[in-house]
C-alpha cells in the first residue's frame, strides 16, 4: 500500500512563492495509496500527531517545508477561488504578463523558472480561456509575445481581494516583522537560484 514516488514541481509553485526554485525533485515523498483513515501508520493516533512521523532531518529541509506550504497554500486558495478557470492556478504568471505587456515567452519562462516546453501548454490553456493572447514579433516571427486580455485583466481584478485574504490567512501566525523577514529570506533564495541559472543570467528580476 505504500509507494515511493518522486513528485515533479507543480507549475503553481510560483503562485505565491515568487519563483523560489528549491530542488524539489531531490526530495523523496511518501504517499499512502489508500484512505487516510485506513492508513496503518495512523492507527491509534490522532491526525494532529501525524506531523511527528517526520524525521528531524526531513522537517529541517527548506525544500520540504516550502513544498508542504505550497501544497497547503494552493489547496486553500483553490477552494476560495472556484469558478475562475485556470486563472487562480497561474495568478503569479498572469500578474507578470499584466505588468510586462508583450513579454516574450522565453523571458516569461525564465522569470518563473520553467522551461519553454513546460510553459507552452500553460499558455495554450490560458489562451483558450481568453485570459491571454499571443502574437508573433514583427522583427522575428520565431518570437512569441504574451499579452493579458481585457477578460484576463478583469479576472485578476476580481481575484486580488481573494489573494489578499488568502495571504492574510496564510501568514496569520506571523508578526509584521516576521512576514517581512520571511519575504526577504524567500526572495534571497529566489535570487540565488536565479543567479545560479546561466540560462537566466541575462534576465533581470521581472516579478
Amino acid at each position: 500500500m505504500h509507494e515511493k514516488v518522486r513528485r515533479p514541481l507543480s507549475p503553481s509553485a510560483f503562485l505565491f512563492l515568487r519563483g523560489v526554485r528549491a530542488n524539489f525533485h531531490s526530495v523523496v515523498w511518501w504517499r499512502y495509496a489508500g484512505p487516510i483513515d485506513k492508513n496503518p501508520l495512523c492507527e491509534g493516533s490522532k491526525m494532529d500527531e501525524i506531523e511527528k512521523l517526520e524525521p528531524d532531518d526531513l522537517a529541517s529541509m527548506i525544500s520540504y517545508q516550502i513544498r508542504l506550504i505550497q501544497i497547503a497554500a494552493y489547496k486553500s486558495f483553490e477552494s476560495k477561488a472556484r469558478g475562475f478557470g485556470s486563472a487562480p492556478r497561474y495568478y503569479g504568471l498572469l500578474r507578470i504578463v499584466e505588468s510586462n505587456p508583450g513579454l516574450n515567452q522565453s523571458r516569461l519562462a525564465k522569470a518563473v523558472f520553467l522551461d519553454r516546453s513546460s510553459l507552452v501548454p500553460i499558455l495554450e490553456a490560458l489562451t483558450r480561456e481568453g485570459v491571454i493572447e499571443r502574437s508573433g514579433s514583427k522583427a522575428d516571427k520565431r518570437i512569441r509575445r504574451v499579452f493579458i486580455t481585457e477578460k484576463g485583466r478583469a479576472l485578476l481584478e476580481e481575484l486580488r481581494a481573494l489573494v489578499d485574504e488568502h495571504e492574510s490567512d496564510l501568514a496569520e501566525p506571523l508578526s509584521e516583522a516576521e512576514r517581512g523577514m520571511l519575504s526577504e529570506l524567500l526572495q534571497k533564495i529566489s535570487d540565488h537560484q536565479r543567479s545560479g541559472d546561466t540560462s537566466s543570467s541575462s534576465l533581470g528580476r521581472v516579478a
